[in-house]
């Protein structure tokens, strides 16, 4: 099976997630030293899906795994993906209000990466599906929400406005 650059797909995902202006409002830093978009990675975004939870300040997180599942066949050039991404915040931090609707701040930006990510053609051969969604309490301070998507093959869904 052909190895695929992990690391390229992670950064592709942080670098269009940060760019959005609306993950930046839902995400609302509570760390020092957040000026720009980009200094939310490593702090409140992170390419990988681990996270101490165990923190004095509380905050709100993405955490992004990109994993090679296999092959697309017959064209064996192409490696088919899973992307996971966690979106977690503080039970303090939950509370979310966007114009007159209330919300919990990690379904608003699992809605945003969704919104992102959901029939995109920039990762691997094909397009991305959101195949699950996922509400997680992690523990009694944190919860996420697990959104996974995966490659699918462009003629399984030319059903689908797909681009972007």
């Amino acid at each position: 099976m052909p190895a695929i650059d992990i690391k390229a797909y992670k950064k592709k995902i942080i670098l269009d997630l940060i760019q959005s202006e609306a993950i930046v409002v839902g995400i609302d830093s509570q760390k020092e030293g957040i000026d720009t978009p980009d200094d939310l990675i490593y702090k409140n975004v992170f390419p990988y899906l681990h996270i101490d939870f165990v923190q004095t300040i509380a905050d709100t997180y993405i955490l992004i795994g990109v994993d090679q599942v296999g092959i697309n066949a017959p064209n064996t050039t192409f490696a088919n993906l899973r992307i996971t991404v966690w979106v977690a915040a503080h039970v303090d931090r939950q509370r979310f209000v966007i114009g007159d609707v209330p919300s919990t701040r990690v379904d608003y930006l699992a809605e945003q990466v969704a919104e992102i990510l959901d029939g995109n053609l920039n990762y691997g051969f094909g397009v991305l599906q959101l195949v699950a969604s996922s509400e997680v309490v992690f523990n009694d301070k944190y919860q996420y929400r697990e959104l996974v998507f995966h490659t699918v093959d462009l003629t399984a869904r030319s059903d689908r406005k797909v681009w972007r």
